[in-house]
């Protein structure tokens, strides 16, 4: 047995060291097999056109007077301004009054407050309604640098778009406020179409801001069409303001430009020969997830292709795939609600007509598509309730909730819940221990 023992080493030797010679060539193959893979599918999308780094992104020059970055920058120490001179009495609030303020109804203190703010820098508003009004917009960030210089001036272009709606929306509380209804449009409008420009931005986190700018303009939007009466030139205006959105388009963008700079931030990291597995599975992530605004949510192959392809990827990969799902709901969402709104517009125009209580949604005159919801597939839903139109789409869960819009159950418009003064009684509750 003795004898036999060396023997027995070595042949178990010898064995290990073929298996860890297979293990390494087949790891190694499965490198190289990557690498083909990643260099054949960025030559495809080079040939193209699609952008495949950072340099890609870089837009043409166009004349500072036609750029609405011009004005929003000149803006942007206005906006700051305003902010801090609304927040100093909103942080004051009992915090009820602060989710009522939130929610767009704001106390008479917040009233006060903003009305003075915004006569405190006149400037403001002049300066981003120009922006809105402007023929085309130079994303800022779009520049060639390295990734973090890239992200540095993403994260810039967030502030200076969050600050210009924040004071719009300002604007629309106070006209509201004051009783006029048509003064908020015109804020409203100037939102929706600094949101057209802000969707030349690059990189979901752009593109998630901009769904944000647009639910503050479509939260607005629904407030104003129930304050009105407007005339038939102004809904005309909010319809044709609306028509010219395409958040298939914007979304698709944000995904090609967000895999620019993935491209590119794979080939920064150290050794990037042993990510090109991690990189392929990255492009295939966003390849699946381009088509999936094409088609209702519950028709998409996209989910059932994203969780495939996170099942085998690496870890870069696994951290950018719940961003991408995110989304791809919020998207969704922010369509449906473009969609309700539109349906509304023509809703509140019809009544304002005098005509018959509820028309078929097929009769307002809209496109096919856009009383489609984007999670069935089925036509939007429409309830005339008694304080006013309810147009909503089932949620992601695919059930209609019967238009139980509470933590997006059901995603749509529906009447808003005014601010009521407070009683005495209430207020002698409220002062009580």
């Amino acid at each position: 047995m003795q004898r036999h023992a060396p023997k027995l080493l070595e042949v178990l030797g010898i064995s290990f060291v073929v298996l860890l010679v297979v293990t390494v060539l087949f790891f190694a193959g499965k490198i190289i097999w990557a690498n083909v893979k990643v260099a054949q599918t960025i030559a495809s999308l080079r040939a193209a056109g699609e952008p495949v780094g950072l340099a890609d992104l870089t837009p043409k020059p166009i004349p500072p007077e036609d750029d609405a970055a011009t004005y929003l920058r000149r803006a942007a120490s206005e906006n700051e301004a305003i902010r801090k001179d609304v927040h100093v009495i909103y942080d004051g609030l009992p915090e009820a009054e602060q989710e009522e303020f939130d929610a767009g109804q704001p106390s008479p203190a917040m009233v006060a407050a903003i009305r003075a703010a915004l006569a405190a820098h006149p400037d403001s508003l002049p300066l981003l309604a120009r922006a809105a009004r402007c023929s085309d917009y130079y994303p800022q960030s779009s520049v060639i640098a390295d990734t973090q210089v890239f992200m540095k001036n993403v994260l810039a272009n967030v502030n200076t778009m969050r600050g210009a709606v924040r004071v719009l929306d300002y604007r629309v509380q106070l006209s509201l406020a004051d009783g006029r209804p048509q003064e908020a449009l015109s804020a409203c409008l100037d939102m929706l179409r600094l949101a057209r420009h802000f969707d030349r931005e690059p990189m979901l986190t752009n593109y998630l801001l901009n769904l944000a700018v647009r639910g503050v303009a479509i939260r607005s939007a629904n407030r104003i069409l129930r304050a009105g009466p407007h005339s038939d030139a102004e809904h005309d205006s909010l319809a044709a303001e609306l028509a010219c959105h395409n958040l298939v388009n914007a979304y698709q963008q944000a995904l090609r430009t967000e895999r620019a700079f993935g491209l590119q931030s794979f080939d920064e990291m150290p050794s990037p020969f042993f990510h090109k597995a991690d990189q392929r599975d990255y492009l295939d992530l966003i390849e699946a997830g381009l088509p999936a605004m094409s088609t209702p949510l519950a028709n998409s192959s996209s989910h059932a292709q994203t969780a495939t392809i996170i099942g085998r990827a690496g870890p870069l990969t696994k951290l950018v795939a719940p961003a991408t799902q995110a989304m791809q709901v919020a998207a969704t969402r922010t369509l449906a609600e473009m969609r309700c709104l539109r349906v509304l517009n023509e809703l509140v125009r019809h009544e304002q007509h005098a005509e018959t209580a509820k028309p078929e949604i097929a009769d307002l005159g809209l496109p096919a598509d856009v009383i489609v919801d984007p999670f069935d597939g089925k036509p939007l839903r429409v309830k005339k309730l008694a304080d006013g139109w309810l147009v909503y789409t089932v949620g992601q869960n695919q059930k209609d909730d019967g238009g139980n819009l509470t933590d997006y159950q059901d995603v749509g418009l529906g009447p808003v819940q005014t601010r009521e003064p407070e009683s005495k009684t209430d207020n002698a509750k409220k002062q009580s221990p």
